[in-house]
């Protein structure tokens, strides 16, 4: 765990997706990986964002500091992201149900642009409207793009 510091952005984000796929909770680890990746967030792409949010929700981790972190950092970076990025974020968000007003914003929006220039798959699509269902926001600007 000393050597955390030295890893480049996309070793912590591989490590994290492992630990989260393979189902591995380790505290201690887990712990210094989130300590590092908020350290290290304004290095972060939409995809590194999408992928530790995921990893977070996937293992059931609800850390408040990264999460927040995370939110705020994807307002800026989520439009530079694909749309699996945007479907991840939304869907790990969702699946924590944490509801952030401002990043739900513009996930609405970035998918609406998204579904006019036909750049969301089907699974994007149901993604994206099981994670509004889910936390309850009624969209209907983005409920009618998808429809």
């Amino acid at each position: 765990m000393r050597k955390l510091p030295q890893w480049q952005v996309q070793e912590l984000t591989n490590t994290a997706w492992s630990f989260a796929k393979l189902q591995v909770l380790h505290p201690t680890f887990l712990e210094a990986l989130s300590a590092q990746s908020l350290i290290r967030l304004p290095e972060y792409r939409a995809r590194d964002l999408s992928i530790t949010v995921w990893s977070l929700a996937a293992l059931g981790l609800r850390d408040g500091p990264l999460l927040d972190s995370i939110a705020s950092a994807s307002l800026t970076r989520i439009s530079d992201g694909d749309a699996q990025n945007l479907a991840n974020t939304v869907w790990a968000f969702a699946t924590l149900e944490m509801f952030n007003a401002p990043l739900f914003a513009v996930i609405s929006s970035s998918a609406m642009r998204r579904r006019r220039d036909r750049e969301l798959s089907p699974q994007d699509l149901s993604t994206t409207a099981w994670a509004f269902a889910t936390l309850h926001i009624e969209d209907e600007p983005l409920l009618e793009s998808i429809a």
